[in-house]
């Protein structure tokens, strides 16, 4: 197929061949858990899945891979995961194929085997958690008996019994999901499941013909590629996710899977989906889905690899949020497809905003993993960031009909303000956006401070652009009170008033005489790191303050966190979490637990630790990052309605503000 030269990233979207299937571009949305399924059914498609996925489709990419959809039914199945073990559950995927499909993508499918494998060993209770109350080990069936890295439980061997057991029921979800309709379907291989821990060394400890060298260890995997093979024919194009590295010790390297890519070709495959990484921890799926910190397009020198040693096509994926990153990877030939999945979540459009020359519209993903990825491990439905429309996509259209256009004034600039102004209107109401700083973002702009952070700013770059592009009146420098709205209210130029002042720090008492080191703010070092001194106390280890101990070691001062709880970073999920544990494990940061800090004193820091009370010797300077609380703007006399959102409502983080101001918003 030959390149689109009339188009902005002409290599992005060329047609490509698959087997007998032809694709509109080479963007592909990759499988990725939703928990959207039927909440009264199990395993059952819902309208959340429907919408969802029609609106990517609809929203340009080439392929969309639904969700990895259970084979069989286990203990151990996710609650809200798809399943198809059963023909009951072909007509709600049939319709779901359907929609992708008419909206000009092709369809596919992953399938895996749920609750085998020593992952399995993880149960989730009634609300979708983990549970490990009720674990028998009796449940569980992995390559070998190795207990589970997170609950110790010891999966049994797999016989051969149970391993044609497994092989068949891939093989039968397989055929259904050839009944459903879709294009293509997807051997779930990576990640730490059943045939990623046949295939590594690390996991696969047999002594049978099922383990040893690359050729053992392949054995299994390659007969469920021919049994899937078989039942599918060559009415769907067959693709493989593999891991292409482990990133572990001991565990699967690329030269493994070079060899193994030739093997799963020449027993049918036509398409190699190149990932890497385990999900056995918070820490290891950190290289599954990479937050921010992690380079971009890190996975791509692996697929160049593997596309080197097949003829089929090779789909790289991994943090490839641009189109400008993604037509590079293909320009270069280090891949055929990209698979972008968070950031097809972020903005479903991103593809035909490309397409159109519209790119600096895109809502670009920032891998912050506060909606997606860490809601999914947490047991809870999908979302993002500063998409909160994400699984409410039937909801949209409806909840933009409004029968009069009202005037609205939103005081406060931060996120929440200008989420509020660019929801109303896209509604058609008259907005004006007031803001007492000379510029926007408010606390966002300080999430973008440290290095390993500074693609968060694309949140208040994008929230920007949309209010210039809605024609929203936005006047900076301007303070408003009670006063001054009362004087502009008369004669009634607004019918609503909405107040997103954001927070203020908490901060010790401050005892006299004063004392002789310098303190400040969170907020004040991050905007402006002035006059700091070489020894530094940072009061508080939650995300904001372990951000500025971070920004300060960078800057080479000596750092010191003083946190009054038993750990770091509880206000943070657990994928955010292990990566700021990781991130600060490098640096000399001192870290003093269990401390609450009671007063700023000439002496030191007068602080209590193990019900004693003592003092730490004077630092330098002492930052305070107690955390925030609301500073709500009070007006007095206003006869029309006053909305309060943000955390001048109550003290969040960023998706909190942004979920909160458009649920306000949209029902306004």
């Amino acid at each position: 197929m030959t390149k689109r030269a009339d188009v902005p990233f002409p290599n992005l979207f060329a047609p490509i061949q698959v087997g007998n299937l032809e694709l509109r571009n080479r963007i592909v949305m990759p499988s990725m858990s939703t928990n959207f399924a039927h909440p009264e059914r199990p395993g059952f498609v819902s309208e959340r899945h429907i919408a969802y996925y029609g609106e990517r489709a609809r929203g340009g990419a080439g392929l969309i891979m639904i969700e990895a959809t259970g084979s069989n039914f286990s203990v151990a199945s996710r609650r809200l995961g798809l399943l198809l073990h059963e023909d009951a559950f072909i007509p709600g995927l049939e319709e779901l194929a359907r929609v992708i499909g008419e909206a000009g993508a092709a369809p596919g499918i992953q399938i895996a085997p749920h609750g085998t494998g020593r992952l399995g060993a993880l149960k989730t209770d009634a609300a979708g958690h983990p549970d490990r109350s009720s674990l028998s080990p009796g449940d569980y069936f992995a390559v070998s008996p190795l207990p589970h890295p997170i609950t110790g439980i010891v999966a049994q061997e797999l016989n051969s019994e149970r391993m044609e057991e497994i092989a068949e029921q891939l093989a039968q979800a397989a055929k259904r999901a050839r009944q459903a309709g879709f294009d293509v379907l997807e051997i779930h291989g990576g990640h730490g499941y059943l045939l990623n821990e046949f295939l590594s060394p690390r996991t696969n400890k047999r002594t049978d013909r099922y383990g040893g060298d690359i050729e053992g260890r392949a054995r299994f995997p390659l007969e469920v590629v021919k049994r899937v093979k078989d039942a599918i024919g060559d009415q769907m194009v067959l693709s493989y996710r593999l891991s292409a590295t482990e990133f572990a010790e001991g565990g699967l390297d690329l030269d493994d899977c070079v060899v193994f890519a030739g093997m799963v070709e020449k027993a049918g495959v036509q398409m190699i989906h190149v990932s890497g990484g385990t999900n056995e921890t918070p820490r290891a799926m950190n290289r599954v889905i990479p937050p921010m910190s992690h380079m971009r397009g890190r996975l791509i020198q692996y697929a160049a690899k593997i596309k080197k040693a097949v003829s089929i096509p090779v789909i790289a994926v991994q943090r490839i949020n641009t189109p400008e990153l993604a037509d590079e990877a293909i320009r270069e030939g280090n891949a055929d497809l990209v698979a972008t999945g968070r950031a097809l979540i972020a903005d479903p459009y991103w593809p035909l905003k490309a397409l159109e020359g519209r790119a600096d519209e895109i809502r670009r993903c920032v891998a912050c993993n506060q909606g997606c990825m860490e809601q999914i491990v947490l047991g809870n439905t999908l979302t993002c960031l500063y998409n909160p429309e994400v699984g409410y996509e039937h909801l949209s259209g409806d909840r933009r009909k409004t029968e009069r256009k009202k005037k609205v004034l939103v005081i406060g600039g931060g996120p929440a303000g200008m989420e509020a102004a660019c929801v109303l209107a896209e509604k058609g109401y008259a907005v004006r956006l007031v803001e007492q700083r000379d510029q926007l973002g408010g606390a966002a702009t300080l999430g973008s401070v440290n290095s390993s952070k500074k693609e968060f700013s694309a949140v208040t770059e994008y929230l920007e652009k949309q209010l210039k592009r809605l024609n929203v009146e936005v006047r900076l420098g301007k303070c408003v009170d009670s006063s001054s709205l009362r004087e502009d209210c008369e004669g009634g130029p607004y019918d609503e008033i909405i107040v997103a002042t954001g927070s203020k720090p908490v901060a010790p008492p401050v005892e006299t005489p004063m004392p002789r080191y310098r303190v400040y703010m969170a907020v004040e070092i991050l905007t402006n790191p002035r006059d700091v001194g070489q020894n530094v106390f940072v009061i508080g280890g939650g995300s904001v303050g372990i951000e500025v101990a971070e920004y300060l070691c960078g800057l080479g001062k000596d750092v010191t966190v003083i946190e009054m709880t038993e750990r770091i970073c509880a206000d943070l999920g657990p994928l955010n979490w292990s990566d700021a544990l990781e991130r600060i494990d490098h640096l000399p940061i001192r870290v003093i637990l269990n401390t609450r800090a009671l007063a700023l004193t000439n002496e030191g820091l007068r602080v209590s630790q193990h019900g004693k009370e003592e003092y730490l010797c004077a630092p330098d300077t002492v930052v305070v990052a107690m955390g925030m609380k609301p500073a709500p703007l009070t007006l007095t006399g206003i006869r029309i309605p006053v909305h309060y959102i943000g955390d001048c409502k109550s003290v969040g983080n960023a998706m909190d503000a942004i979920h909160n101001a458009f649920n306000l918003a949209i029902n306004l």
